[in-house]
């Protein structure tokens, strides 16, 4: 049996200039193995912080093409603002990730969910880190 590709993003070729770095996200179709994650590619500046990148790339939400393979999240132009900071411990393994309060609010109801932030958001944010990077050893999230 052939894996399902309909939410798989080609990586694009590496180049000189902008940084190569991805993000995850849901998949919509139904031969999507539930709760896992797919990688959506981003091209950033190479002179950016890569994680911080990362996860202003992510709060943006899937890109029209993304979404047109299937990949959804809750994240979307709504919450692209949403990452105020990204600041690292002094040895870099602990990555302390700033959101805005207002955060719940800009993302789409989800009725029964009792934390926070609903499930996917909290994957979506760690998954696009520890996945690519490996030097990062914990996450701390705070509300401005």
């Amino acid at each position: 049996m052939l894996a399902d590709t309909t939410c798989a993003m080609a990586q694009p070729a590496a180049t000189a200039g902008p940084r190569i770095i991805w993000v995850h996200f849901a998949c919509e179709s139904p031969a999507a193995v539930p709760g896992q994650l797919y990688r959506a590619y981003r091209r950033v500046d190479a002179g950016a912080d890569p994680v911080e990148a990362a996860l202003r790339e992510l709060v943006r939400g899937p890109s029209p093409q993304e979404r047109a393979t299937g990949l959804s999240s809750l994240f979307s132009n709504r919450t692209a603002d949403a990452l105020l900071r990204v600041t690292r411990s002094a040895s870099g393994d602990t990555v302390t990730i700033d959101l805005a309060s207002d955060l719940p609010r800009r993302l789409p109801a989800s009725p029964g969910v009792k934390s926070f932030l609903p499930p996917g958001v909290m994957a979506e944010l760690t998954g696009t880190v520890f996945a690519q990077f490996p030097e990062v050893r914990a996450l701390r999230f705070q509300f401005d």
